[in-house]
């Protein structure tokens, strides 16, 4: 097992490309940690320069204390699991299990040995003197996640191993790659670009985007508290409402206005005593899906729409509707919030002043209905329209 710091990590390609930008975290020994963001957000080739693959341009990978920028790949005592598998096609299993071991002239007992309790515990052993193209993929991705254990490393890395496998196959392997690297305890570094891959796996997930840290946390903090704009809208399925609002502080009442509606906040809350301080300035609300009811309550807040589409899926049905607001993915491109350009193309595909809402199926909506929908004040998100970060209390 080990513990890995990278410091100031930054990697800038001859073309000026800077694909990883001042990156800094640490990874305790035996974490699974996720890097999880867009393509292109830089978390393979950060993934790459603690593997030794990508030379670094600046700052530090460290691995037990020690710095290991100048030490080669194979002096790092890491194991790399790809996205395409990379297995030899004229080997057998076995043989493919055991290459790294022959190269290292380890006799042929303990190659045997090791190969042997690593296709037990993948639930190999009746496979292995098949070749790799006598196999399905999820059986191809467990040869060379077995390729990986028996060479026993300080430290995994996985760079999108799930990728070429199917939705039900990705489920069942996500779910056995974090079980077995909580009964392995090796310190693991996964890159996906899967948000639901990296909720369900991590112990911590860090958000990257354009080479940047955005925020590191576990999935229930990032979830429950996202740090800025992109976070919020990036993690979570389906993604939370985001809408531009204008403050208003009359009287010791402070509303917000959306578009053509006005939300009033019950006096005496602290979000309302601090949104008084923004008067007349634009903030970014957000609400997830699952928090937007149709039963009045005490303590929320309504907002009238348009059903626009049901979607029923088996227990639950997620409903479109028609919001008289202006969203944010219309116009967030102006309005100064840091990787707005990234942010908007992801709610690209929320089209018009749409708000989704997950409900029970049972729920009866018609098409083209007029409802009020309502939101738990606790339940609002607040953003500053500037730079894209939380408004906290």
């Amino acid at each position: 097992m080990a513990y890995v710091s990278l410091q100031n990590l930054t990697k800038l390609f001859p073309n000026g490309t800077k694909a990883v930008d001042d990156f800094s975290i640490d990874v305790s020994d035996g974490e699974f940690l996720v890097l999880v963001g867009p393509s292109g957000c830089g978390k393979t080739t950060a993934l790459r320069m603690v593997a030794g693959l990508e030379e670094i341009s600046s700052g530090t990978v460290s691995i037990d204390g020690a710095v290991v920028n100048n030490v080669p790949s194979r002096g790092r005592d890491v194991a790399m699991v790809f996205q395409s598998y990379a297995l030899y096609p004229h080997m057998t299993v076995r043989q493919n299990i055991g290459y790294a071991l022959k190269v290292r002239k380890m006799n042929r007992g303990e190659i045997a040995s090791r190969v042997d309790a690593a296709a037990e515990m993948l639930d190999l052993t009746s496979y292995l003197n098949r070749r790799p193209a006598q196999l399905s993929g999820g059986q191809r991705q467990r040869v060379a996640m077995g390729r990986a254990i028996v060479r026993e490393p300080k430290l995994y890395l996985m760079d999108e191993p799930l990728s070429n496998l199917d939705a039900k196959l990705r489920v069942q392997m996500r779910a056995e790659i974090a079980e077995l690297q909580d009964r392995l305890g090796v310190t693991t570094i996964y890159v996906t670009h899967d948000q639901v891959e990296a909720m369900t796996m991590g112990d911590r997930v860090a958000v990257m985007r354009l080479g940047a840290l955005q925020q590191v946390a576990s999935p229930q903090e990032l979830y429950e508290n996202p740090a800025n704009v992109f976070v919020a809208d990036f993690i979570g399925t389906p993604p939370m409402n985001l809408f531009h609002a204008h403050v208003r502080s009359e009287g010791g009442q402070v509303s917000l206005h959306f578009g053509t509606q006005t939300i009033a906040l019950p006096s005496g809350l602290s979000i309302a005593s601090m949104l008084s301080a923004r008067n007349g300035a634009e903030i970014i609300v957000g609400a997830r899906p699952e928090s937007i009811t149709l039963s009045e309550s005490q303590g929320t807040v309504p907002i009238r729409a348009q059903v626009k589409l049901v979607e029923v899926l088996g227990g639950s049905a997620l409903i479109h509707f028609l919001l008289e607001a202006r969203p944010m993915s219309q116009d967030l491109q102006s309005s100064g919030v840091e990787g707005a350009e990234d942010t908007a193309t992801s709610l690209g595909s929320r089209r018009g002043s749409e708000v989704l809402a997950t409900v029970p199926a049972q729920s009866a909506f018609r098409v083209g209905e007029q409802v009020a929908l309502h939101v738990p004040v606790e339940a609002l998100y607040f953003f500053d329209a500037m730079t894209g970060s939380r408004i906290n209390l």
